[in-house]
This record gives structure tokens, sequence and C-alpha cells, in this order.
């Protein structure tokens, strides 16, 4: 199974388009520091409420000494916030998949720290290899997405589209019975 730690940007993407509850439905174990937590204010953030309190998503307690290499990594990587910073040693700790959006943060985890570190886009794409949700929905879901996030990727936005469109589930062809005529007599 799968570890991931997850930053508010892939989380807000998720609950901007509804695919939140998606998510959740990956066979993943599913992390987010605190400070994510707390930057997230979306009309639907009771669901990852929700998710928090049953577990879903698993939110640390940091100790002490946790917070001073979260400090540590603060006071090193200056462009990045406290809260990226602790997406970084959690992913570490955790030996995790870290999840985000953010060009500064994903270049800083995965040159100088080593860590796996996908995007939004790669959420998408687990959905649909594991049949959580459909070509068709994906592609709707993306489209949305595209208008509310124009960070993403445009090439690679483009790219998925098109590869989800050439797999639509393919409808069976409405076969019509022949008109049969009513006789009287």
């Amino acid at each position: 199974m799968a570890i991931v730690v997850s930053d508010a940007n892939i989380l807000i993407d998720l609950l901007q388009v509804e695919l939140f509850k998606n998510y959740l439905k990956l066979d993943w174990e599913k992390h987010a520091p605190p400070d994510v937590i707390d930057e997230i204010i979306e009309d639907n953030l009771y669901l990852l409420n929700d998710a928090v309190d049953v577990k879903q998503i698993c939110v640390p307690s940091f100790a002490f000494d946790d917070l001073q290499q979260i400090q540590e990594y603060f006071k090193r990587y200056t462009l990045l916030s406290v809260a990226d910073c602790s997406c970084i040693y959690l992913a570490e700790r955790l030996s995790a998949i870290l999840l985000t959006g953010e060009k500064r943060l994903r270049r800083i985890a995965s040159e100088n720290h080593g860590l796996e570190v996908h995007g939004t886009l790669w959420v998408i794409d687990k959905l649909t290899k594991e049949k959580i949700l459909t070509y068709r929905n994906a592609y709707n879901k993306l489209t949305m997405l595209m208008k509310i996030n124009t960070r993403l990727p445009k090439a690679e936005c483009t790219k998925r589209l098109k590869h989800m469109k050439s797999n639509f589930e393919q409808l069976p062809e409405k076969t019509t019975q022949p008109v049969r005529k009513l006789r009287f007599r």
C-alpha cells in the first residue's frame, strides 16, 4: 500500500471539482500535516474534516523535535512556507510519496530530499486506472479543474484529455426493432 502526504493545493483541487470522496477510495495510507489542513477553507471543508475524524486522512501531532526539524527546513528553504516544510518532513519520516502542485516544493523535495513527488493529474490518472472514475467523468472533472486552477501544466492536461476522450466507454449501438404494423380485422 502506498503512503502519501498531501499538500493543501492537492486537497483543494480535489474538493473544488468534487473528487475528494473518490480520492478517499484509493488504497493509500493518506496523511496531511496540521498546517496543511489549516490552510483549507473550501465550502465543502466538512468532507475533509469528516475524513480526518474517521482517520481516512491521518494528521500527526508533531513533537518538539519534529517542529525543530521543520523549522530548520524553513530556515534553509526561505521560499517555502512552514506548511511546505512540514510536508517534506512528514513525507521523509514516513518514506511517503509527496502530493503537491507547487513547483518550488516539488523541486526541493525531489532534488534535495530524494522524495517521489506527484500532483493532481497523477491522482486523477490513478483514479481512472483503479476504475474509481470513468474516463468520461475524469475528462469532465479535468476540464472543470483547468478552468479553476490555471497553474496546471496545459500540455500535460491536453495530453490527458485526449487520452481520456479516446477511452470513453463505448455505448452499445441502439438497435431499433422493426416497427410491426398492426392489422385490424
